[in-house]
């Protein structure tokens, strides 16, 4: 095995304990019954939907859904190979678009490895219309952020 195999897989086994520590560090993600809760990452666009993607990893957190977002990364870990093992390792991953979603290619970049993964759970901010995103996304139906019931039913059936 070459060196930097054994590296790569040295960091992939120590992001994944950092994923599991950040979720264990959490108490909102012990779960309430005895099957583990669903893991979900949330996708947004950072400063502009922020409060929105805080509104809604609480509100799955209350009802028992293991939420992760770039919020829990620790200091010091790899920022894109954190959100990239999350996305693998999540039951689904739910991308928040709007208008401000459209312009970051972060926020693209993460969406699309959900998608590839089929993984991606499409919401939208109100006065924000899915048709203008690319095919690619609009294949996925997606709801208004504020049809939480909608959403959490979706979750709850991917998992």
């Amino acid at each position: 095995m070459s060196g930097t195999k054994r590296h790569d897989e040295a960091k992939a086994r120590r992001l994944k304990r950092e994923i599991q520590a950040v979720a264990r560090s959490n108490p909102a993600h012990i779960p309430s019954e005895a099957k583990p809760p669903l893991k979900v990452w949330i996708i947004y666009a950072h400063r502009e939907d922020e409060p929105i993607a805080r509104d809604l990893v609480v509100r799955l957190r209350s009802d028992d859904v293991s939420a992760t977002w770039d919020k829990d990364l620790l200091p010091g870990v790899d920022y894109d190979s954190f959100i990239e093992q999350s996305i693998r390792d999540c039951d689904s991953a739910v991308v928040i678009w709007s208008s401000q979603a459209t312009e970051s290619s972060y926020l693209f970049d993460e969406a699309t490895l959900a998608l590839d993964l089929d993984k991606l759970v499409p919401v939208h901010v109100d006065g924000f219309d899915p048709a203008t995103l690319s095919m690619r996304f609009r294949r996925r139906q997606a709801t208004s952020i504020v049809d939480y019931e909608k959403l959490l039913r979706r979750l709850r059936g991917a998992g």
